[in-house]
């Protein structure tokens, strides 16, 4: 299970791969916002997430993968695009396009508003990153959205911006402290991890490179041994078979 900004812009690539790598293996993805999908994992619904803000219930296994830069974006005719960096407060007079408020970003961008003096005027909001960044590319407002979401063709489309002193969030990855992982399972998370850490560290404010979506990264045979038939694992999403 992830957050919309990983399914859209890490896992294509990633799980691409990963099945051409174990085409017995299938992975059902569920995508969805940090409380529903702790409550999955600690169900045992599905066998990890990435997550934001994980709560701190005894029955999880939270590994921090990364920080990441969020970054301001505006149209390209805007006042402010040009700059390097602004500050918080340089925002309060804008109209912003927002998500849904089912996601963690939307309420994490709203209180670093708040605790600079203002609550962010809200003209529109979307359900994916794709239309939000669509919305401020018409000039219908501005927004602050994750670098991982900036790659490629966004970087000519829209005003990339830095928030002056930064502004970051945290993906961690989740999973249940007593759940018996599949060794398919185990080679998803550990492709997954070292995929996000590395990504987290490349695409940060300085630099957002274009760059295909998901570098995936193999994990050697000897660290997943023999998969057993029947093998299911499920990443915040599910995943069935053998690895083979």
């Amino acid at each position: 299970g992830c957050n919309p900004s990983v399914s859209t812009y890490v896992l294509p690539g990633l799980l691409a791969q990963f099945h051409r790598d174990y085409p017995r293996v299938r992975v059902e993805l569920v995508e969805g916002g940090d409380a529903d999908l702790q409550k999955m994992v600690q169900k045992e619904a599905i066998d990890f997430a990435v997550v934001t803000a994980p709560g701190a219930p005894r029955t999880l296994n939270v590994t921090l993968l990364g920080s990441e830069d969020l970054l301001v974006v505006t149209s390209l005719d805007h006042r402010l695009a040009g700059r390097e960096s602004v500050s918080l407060e340089e925002l309060a007079d804008e109209e912003w396009v927002f998500y849904t408020d089912s996601y963690n970003l939307t309420l994490l961008v709203m209180a670093a508003c708040r605790r600079v003096g203002f609550e962010a005027n809200v003209s529109y909001r979307a359900g994916t990153m794709e239309a939000v960044k669509n919305f401020v590319r018409q000039g219908l407002g501005i927004s602050i959205l994750p670098s991982i979401s900036l790659r490629g063709s966004a970087r000519h489309e829209l005003a990339v911006i830095g928030v002056e002193g930064g502004l970051t969030r945290n993906l961690n990855l989740i999973r249940g402290r007593d759940r018996s992982m599949t060794r398919a399972a185990r080679a998803l998370t550990v492709s997954v991890s070292v995929t996000i850490s590395r990504m987290m560290k490349q695409y940060t404010a300085a630099e957002i490179i274009a760059d295909a979506p998901g570098d995936y990264v193999a994990i050697p045979d000897a660290f997943i041994g023999d998969i057993d038939a029947g093998d299911v694992p499920i990443v915040g999403a599910a995943i069935e078979g053998e690895l083979g």
